[in-house]
């Protein structure tokens, strides 16, 4: 599931990277860009489908303790709350240098994601680490 969550939503950011961004004036259906309805859609799913994460690494905090899942997980989500500072930091700097270059934060967080399933994958156990 943690899989899934990571990587179905790192498709979706991958197909918004590649979105042509339109201009004023644009004929969305002559010109090649993205409409905004196709850009929507994959954002929500994007989002949507990170959902199945939930089911995979919040779980995981039982799996491996579960007297001191409770603490387990509020350091972990204490600490988890860097990179959503961070991230704003980030897109912020590539977009003042980068202007409208969205797709270089898409990419971006669609590498995070992917690296995110990778490590999971490798190093989650479900084994009993703390009685």
């Amino acid at each position: 599931m943690n899989a899934i969550g990571f990587v179905l939503p790192a498709i979706c950011f991958l197909l918004l990277s590649t979105l042509k961004p339109c201009h004023v004036g644009d004929d969305i259906w002559h010109s090649g860009c993205a409409d905004f309805y196709y850009a929507s859609i994959l954002l929500t799913l994007g989002i949507g489908l990170g959902g199945f994460a939930f089911s995979g690494y919040w779980v995981n905090f039982s799996d491996i303790s579960p007297r001191y899942s409770g603490h387990l997980l509020g350091i972990s989500n204490s600490i988890a709350t860097i990179p959503g500072i961070a991230g704003n930091l980030v897109t912020g700097a590539i977009l003042h240098g980068h202007k409208h270059d969205w797709g270089l934060v898409f990419s971006l967080g669609a590498g995070i994601n992917i690296m995110g399933a990778l490590v999971f994958v490798v190093f989650a156990r479900g084994e009993p680490q703390f009685d």
